[in-house]
Order: structure tokens, then sequence, then C-alpha cells
């Protein structure tokens, strides 16, 4: 239902969050050691967080977004585990990039 409500297309958001995380909110696709990241699938260095897999180069967005500033990008970045703060830069992505759902490879 927030997916309705946030305006989004239900079918095509339900599909990426169920590809991206398997609807699990604090999915992360990456492992810290030491403060310091030692794994993660993106070839970049970057990191996904959230329902959708919000990448970690929003990292300013999810700040304005989810008004989170913790000081600490890897904390401000756990905001997306919540799932309004991702369903809001899932608002915030397709109304303010040229990617639109090509940000998700779709």
């Amino acid at each position: 239902p927030k997916i309705a409500e946030a305006g989004l297309p239900v079918q095509t958001f339900s599909y990426i969050a169920w590809r991206e995380s398997r609807c699990h909110p604090r999915s992360v696709n990456a492992r810290w050691r030491n403060g310091k990241i030692v794994w993660t699938l993106n070839s970049n260095g970057s990191y996904d967080s959230g329902i959708f897999a919000i990448n970690s180069s929003w990292h300013s967005a999810v700040k304005q977004v989810c008004t989170i500033n913790t000081g600490n990008k890897r904390l401000d970045l756990q905001a997306l585990y919540n799932v309004d703060c991702s369903i809001a830069m899932a608002v915030w992505i397709m109304e303010n990039t040229k990617g639109k759902l090509g940000n998700w490879n779709l």
C-alpha cells in the first residue's frame, strides 16, 4: 500500500523490491571490517541499501530527502533501512533523474 500511496507503479516497484532485496528493508550488498568496506557486489566500490537497493552514490539526496545528517556517510545511508525513506528516495529518483527506472536497469 505504501508504494501506491507514494504514486509509484506498484507492480514495477514490488518487482524491484523482490529482485533487489527479497523485500528485506535492512538489505545491503556490502560488508565492513573495522569501519572500512571490505566487500561489495558493485565493481566501483559503491554499495546498495534498503528494500529498493538505493546506491550509496545517492548519499547527498538521501540526506536531503530523508532529513538525516549524522556526519557519517554509512550511518546516513542506513536511513534507507526504513521503508518510508526508501520509498521517498525511489520517488525522488523517478522525479529528478533522466534514468528513472533505468537506475534499476529496467
